[in-house]
């Protein structure tokens, strides 16, 4: 196991995987930063502490796992929404009260997801 993280560290990057790599972690470093600057002022202190740096790094990585929830989120209200659209066209012009009162609460269930998902 030591001997394949010996090797595996040894492996060169090419010069792009390297700037690209450099970009993500200036990015990153900013964001960290940013972050942890905003919650000291928020908590009034005269200084930019570790524990905030750290709570800043929670707060990053717990916005990266809610955009994938929010995302899977916006997804199935479209398709909810998308299957109003056709289901409710159908069902009125066959004038199947019960399945456009079906259809219309998926429509709305749907739009209510979508609104969730791109809420901040």
């Amino acid at each position: 196991m030591a001997n394949q993280q010996i090797e595996a560290i040894k492996k060169e990057l090419h010069p792009q995987a390297e700037r690209l790599a450099q970009a993500y972690i200036r990015d990153f470093a900013t964001s960290l930063l940013l972050q942890a600057k905003i919650l000291a002022y928020r908590r009034k202190a005269d200084v930019v502490l570790s524990t905030h740096v750290e709570q800043a790094k929670d707060v990053i990585e717990s916005e990266r796992k809610q955009s994938w929830s929010r995302e899977l989120v916006i997804i199935l209200g479209s398709a909810f929404f998308g299957a109003f659209l056709q289901g409710f066209i159908t069902e009125l012009s066959t004038g199947r009260t019960g399945l456009i009162a079906i259809y219309t609460a998926i429509g709305f269930i749907g739009i209510l997801m979508v609104f969730w998902g791109l809420r901040r």
